[in-house]
Parts: C-alpha cells; sequence; structure tokens
C-alpha cells in the first residue's frame, strides 16, 4: 500500500501549514481534501445550484479534476482544466463547502475521489481534512488530529484573511468558527471526531516549528512500522 499519513482537525488550527512543511521534508505528496469540498461549492455558486440540491451537487463532482505534482509535491483541483487557486479561499466558499459537504452522497462521491487518489500514488502522501483519519483512510499507519482553541484559531483566521478583506472582524471570524465546528462536529454522515488511535496534537502553544517537529516525530515512528500490502480502509 502506498503510505498515507492521515491528519485531521478543525480550521485555524495550523494542520495545513505543518502538512505542507512536513510533506516537504520527507518528499511526500501534500493533498488537501478540504480544496475537493471548495471546488464543489465554487462549481454549486458557479451553477446557481442550490446546496440542499444533493443530486446536482453530485452531478458537480464529475467537473473536479485531481492531478499531482511531483515537482511541488502537492494536488491541483481543476475544473474545466482551469486550475483553481484563490477562487476557493473566501470566506463564502468556505462556509458553503462546509454546508454541501454534509451531504452523504457527495461525500461519498469525494471520498472515491481521494480514494482514488491515493491508490495511483507513486510516493506516500499526507492526506489533510476532518474525516480522513476516521473514514477516509482508517487504516493509515500514522493517524494526527490537530487542534487549538476557537480563539486562537479565529486570530489566526483573521490574519490570515484581514488583507483580503478589510471589513471583516475578529467577532465574524470566531462566529464563523464556532457555526462551522458545530456543523462538522454534528452532521450525521462522517462527523469530524478524534479517532481513537490518532494522536492528539494541540497547537494552541506551539509554534509552527515545534508542532512540525511533534509532526515529523510521529511519522518517523509510524514509517519503521510501515509495511506493504495492508489495506487502508
Amino acid at each position: 500500500m502506498t503510505f498515507i499519513v492521515a491528519i485531521d482537525g478543525p480550521a485555524g488550527t495550523g494542520k495545513s501549514t505543518i502538512s505542507q512543511i512536513v510533506a516537504k521534508k520527507l518528499n511526500l505528496i501534500y493533498v488537501d481534501t478540504g480544496a475537493f469540498y471548495r471546488a464543489l461549492a465554487y462549481l454549486s455558486l458557479k451553477n446557481n445550484t442550490e446546496p440542499s440540491d444533493i443530486s446536482s451537487l453530485v452531478n458537480l463532482v464529475s467537473q473536479i479534476k485531481v492531478v499531482v505534482d511531483d515537482k511541488l509535491l502537492i494536488t491541483k483541483v481543476l475544473v474545466s482544466n482551469h486550475e483553481l487557486k484563490s477562487e476557493l479561499r473566501s470566506e463564502e466558499i468556505s462556509k458553503l463547502s462546509s454546508v454541501v459537504s454534509q451531504h452523504k452522497e457527495v461525500r461519498e462521491e469525494l471520498l472515491k475521489l481521494q480514494r482514488d487518489l491515493a491508490l495511483n500514488l507513486s510516493q506516500g502522501a499526507i492526506f489533510e481534512g476532518r474525516d480522513i483519519t476516521t473514514v477516509v483512510f482508517p487504516k493509515a499507519l500514522v493517524k494526527i488530529f490537530i487542534c487549538a482553541d476557537a480563539k486562537t484559531r479565529a486570530q489566526r483566521r483573521f490574519l490570515e484573511l484581514k488583507n483580503k478583506d478589510p471589513n471583516i472582524t475578529l467577532e465574524e471570524i470566531i462566529e464563523s468558527i464556532e457555526k462551522r465546528d458545530e456543523r462538522d462536529k454534528n452532521r450525521p454522515n462522517s462527523p469530524m471526531h478524534i479517532a481513537k488511535d490518532a494522536h492528539v496534537l494541540d497547537t494552541s502553544l506551539l509554534s509552527i516549528e515545534d508542532s512540525v517537529q511533534k509532526t515529523l516525530d510521529l511519522i518517523t515512528i509510524a514509517k519503521a512500522n510501515y509495511k506493504k500490502g495492508n489495506s487502508l480502509w
């Protein structure tokens, strides 16, 4: 099997930054599975599809293509051969992706996309998301749940967005994060929770450097136990 590092956790914990740095250090492909849901949210807006229209959302998934950039060690999400980048990072897309991701049928379609991608990787990868350790790759050899307190996460998100949207306030970010956490934890399909065998990494008081090192240490131990031929799910 492909060596998979499964990383879960809510927004604003630093898990994307940590995952990308670790992936480069270990020559692994970084896969942001949240981008798949954001791409669907983008398509639903572009096509004026209601977030409650499950069948139409499922049909839109077929327009999403994920390709691997072996040089940059990342995956790219394309729609109509156009790579989606900044289009996926607005607060509107963040909120909508959390809504469309609640549908079982949507998650099942994107689950196939994630697992098919893993099967076709020639090298190991870090998959980052919200149900990677519990649903997508429940038998991954290393599972990490990265968390941080809501106030810290909101402050990080605010610093990230304030240049893009000068009108946004810290209070709005806190409210948005709390609502998204509530949806992710309580959705009936693949809710976000900590896998029993996941390592919990709280980054509230940690620097990125310290968080990266702790993640590297966990992966080093897992790699020592790595065996090919085992199923990831």
